[in-house]
């Protein structure tokens, strides 16, 4: 009867963890058709936080360089930090505004990772995608845009779909 039983939960036990390993796909697969993206452009994670640190400890080492604008979520400084890797702050205009100008001349060899919000937190500066493409996009570096809040802008989003153009550009987003 012991025997019976605890084969049983095992059962159920299995039966758990297979839900739990085919949710995320199915989850993945309404996301992409959501954002019209092929689903292997769609990676589920810890919430944005989790998104960062895990792309950070995929590409950041020792000697690596991060970017930032001065004045942002401070969760990709602390990701990089705990990667080793070295970050310029890139300046703010009347302590408010980004110049996506101003990125290229602290852009290194070594640099990693640009990190961008959009918009900006806490400053709530929106970019449009094209300044941010036209501005930021290389395949020298992997370009974070985090639009956690972009649901705050009557803005066009359009960033997602040029993720499936190109895997340097990450685009890190929360379901609200």
């Amino acid at each position: 009867m012991g025997l019976a039983r605890l084969s049983k939960q095992s059962q159920q036990t299995r039966t758990f963890l297979h839900i739990l390993l085919n949710k995320p796909k199915k989850l993945q697969k309404k996301i992409a058709e959501k954002l019209n993206l092929d689903e292997d452009n769609v990676l589920l994670g810890n919430g944005i936080d989790g998104l960062i640190a895990e792309i950070s400890r995929a590409v950041l080492t020792i000697s690596s360089h991060v970017v930032l604008p001065q004045v942002t979520f401070p969760n990709m400084m602390f990701t990089a930090k705990l990667c080793g890797a070295a970050i310029s702050y890139v300046s703010m205009e009347n302590e408010i505004y980004l110049n996506l100008k101003q990125f290229k001349h602290v852009i290194r060899a070594n640099t990693k990772i640009v990190y961008l919000c959009n918009p900006n937190n806490p400053t709530g500066e929106y970019l449009s995608p094209e300044s941010i493409i036209n501005n930021l996009y290389s395949d020298d570096y992997i370009l974070i845009v985090d639009e956690a809040n972009i649901e705050f802008c009557n803005a066009a989003r359009f960033l997602a779909q040029l993720c499936a153009i190109n895997g340097r550009l990450k685009l890190v987003k929360m379901l609200k």
